[in-house]
């Protein structure tokens, strides 16, 4: 049984999915997001980065490997860089907000959000940004 699947690196800075804000104009309320926030760009290198990867069927349930990678700090010393190469990153942003705007920069390859039974979402500090994205059927 074959599995359909693809994998991806997109480099730079991995950027969170933020909260919208919130205006009123006329008494009406709308939320949005500023047209400037870097979340737009991470989600453009993502979509290009996928170009040309599956499409996956409705119902296909999926499984999502993010594997995030986080620019050490250049105040940070030689001993504690190479201390802390390749290990987690316990710093903001979340997992979770990470994992939503890759997720949701992907949305052309699935149906719907709800096909990922599984995600695998991990943080770690490195010599460079950069985010590996893996997306695969689920055949168990």
């Amino acid at each position: 049984m074959s599995t359909r699947a693809f994998t991806i690196h997109v480099p730079g800075k991995p950027v969170a999915q933020p909260r919208q804000r919130m205006s009123a104009r006329g008494g009406i309320a709308r939320s949005y997001l500023p047209n400037k926030h870097p979340i737009h760009a991470f989600k453009a290198a993502v979509r290009l980065a996928a170009k040309g990867c599956p499409v996956f069927e409705k119902d296909v349930p999926l499984r999502v490997i993010i594997v995030l990678h986080f620019a050490m700090p250049t105040t940070w010393s030689k001993r504690k860089r190479e201390q802390n190469r390749g290990k987690g990153n316990t710093q903001k942003p979340d997992f979770d907000n990470l994992a939503k705007a890759v997720c949701d920069a992907l949305a052309d390859h699935y149906h719907d959000d709800a096909q990922i039974c599984k995600a695998i979402i991990e943080k770690y500090w490195d010599d460079e940004n950069g985010t590996a994205i893996k997306v695969e059927e689920i055949n168990e």
